[in-house]
């Protein structure tokens, strides 16, 4: 399928496995630049090897979207090196599914 987002720069959070491993091939299969952030760089590894072993582009960034501070440090790192981030995935493992009622705000 084409998105019409081919050379694109993507910037998907929680890309070290699961569903946000999953979103950065797809964008990257689409001739998106992504860039994935994730605390576990081991697993960005992973996910950087499975999308270049098909011709497509990733960064591995280490963020943590728990720590606000750091952020502005992973999206520079993402403008200086594939360029302005057009699509933004804010993707986390979080908690487990419930529904927003009577969830503590910690």
């Amino acid at each position: 399928m084409d998105l019409g987002i081919n050379n694109r720069v993507a910037l998907v959070m929680g890309a070290g496995g699961g569903l946000g491993a999953a979103i950065a091939a797809s964008l990257a299969r689409e001739g998106v630049r992504v860039a994935g952030g994730d605390v576990n760089l081991d697993a960005l590894d992973q996910t950087r090897q499975a999308i270049e072993a098909t011709g497509g582009r990733f960064l591995p960034i280490r963020a943590d979207l728990s720590d606000l501070a750091s952020l502005g440090a992973a999206v520079a790192a993402v403008d200086n090196q594939l360029g302005p981030v057009d699509i933004l995935v804010n993707n986390t493992g979080g908690p487990p599914p419930t529904t927003a009622a009577g969830v503590p705000v910690d």
